[in-house]
């Protein structure tokens, strides 16, 4: 037997994230729950923000931006720059996190964060309350300490943190248990 919910925007787990934008004197952070790839040649990410937050005003002025990946050990971090606007408050005063700059072609990444996409806002969809931001992927950074002796991104090592939308629980990944493009060979 199945319940129905309805119609809702349950989407679990997802990756979360910590969004920087802004220009050299005024950089926010915004947390991301709503982000996805959605082309890989060239590599593509989507990302979705309230059109009331501060950060939808800062992408209209400057379309370079970093998606930083959260680790388990940032959720405090990560829940706080969701809950607080940039207007008000430097989040990055308050929660001790570190921007980085690489180079005058990206946005700062968040030093604390294991793994990051740099890249350009290139399109923008509106919804009703919604805009979701089509992100370029320029180029992606990872901690030394979270690849593998055979150049592989070690998830365990990176412990990413999930969040459940609707359900507003955050999670971490316990162990893998099979390999893509490999598991469903058995019914070939």
């Amino acid at each position: 037997m199945k319940k129905s919910l309805g119609a809702k925007d349950i989407f679990f787990p997802g990756p979360i994230s910590m969004i920087v934008t802004g220009a050299e004197d005024n950089y926010n952070v915004v947390t991301v729950a709503l982000l996805g790839l959605v082309n890989c040649d060239p590599p593509m990410l989507s990302f979705t923000l309230s059109k009331s937050r501060y950060s939808c005003d800062l992408l209209r002025e400057n379309k370079k931006i970093s998606i930083n990946i959260a680790s388990v050990n940032q959720m405090k971090e990560v829940d706080f720059c969701g809950l607080v606007s940039g207007k008000k408050q430097n989040k990055f005063d308050n929660t001790q996190l570190t921007l980085t700059k690489i180079g005058d072609e990206f946005a700062p990444i968040i030093k604390e964060s294991p793994f990051h996409y740099v890249g350009q806002v290139v399109k923008e969809i509106e919804f009703d309350s919604m805009i979701m931001y089509i992100m370029e992927i320029q180029d992606v950074l990872i901690d030394n300490d979270k690849i593998d002796e055979n150049n592989k991104i070690n998830i365990k090592h990176i412990n990413p943190l999930v969040y459940c939308t609707t359900v507003r629980e955050y999670w971490n990944l316990n162990n893998k248990i099979g390999e893509g493009y490999n598991e469903g060979k058995a019914y070939m």
